[in-house]
């Protein structure tokens, strides 16, 4: 792992298997961790986790992400943090809310709520 993105569940220099097989026969589910390709430049890959799936509708209310209308938390052992709305979005990644997503949309967020640079930076991920 690259970076603490995923801290406290992944942390910086960990080695990672992945069974890249895993969703052949079945759909990720919101909870999943996943490896992905961001869409950036260079061959990296990247690991977060799955916080909305396709039919799920993302928003911001009070300031909080929410999926379906409730309130997206953190998981273990921070819990008692809330995802916060984003400072910025990367140009052309922005979504507008509340957001449906589309039948092979993902929304993936850090296990690091204060990590800005998930899909509340630069948007959904597709399948």
């Amino acid at each position: 792992m690259p970076n603490n993105a995923m801290a406290p569940t992944i942390q910086k220099g960990d080695r990672v298997s992945v069974d890249l097989r895993a969703y052949a026969e079945s759909d990720p589910e919101a909870g999943d961790l996943v490896v992905f390709r961001p869409g950036e430049p260079g061959d990296l890959r990247w690991i977060f986790r799955i916080a909305a799936v396709p039919g799920d509708v993302v928003g911001y209310e009070e300031g909080r992400l929410v999926r379906n209308g409730f309130p997206l938390v953190a998981p273990e052992p921070l819990q008692d943090q809330t995802f916060a709305a984003p400072d910025r979005m990367k140009p052309g990644s922005e979504l507008f809310y509340p957001h449906r997503l589309g039948p092979t949309e993902y929304f993936l967020l850090s296990d690091d709520p204060a990590h800005r640079h998930d899909s509340r930076y630069w948007g959904l991920v597709e399948r």
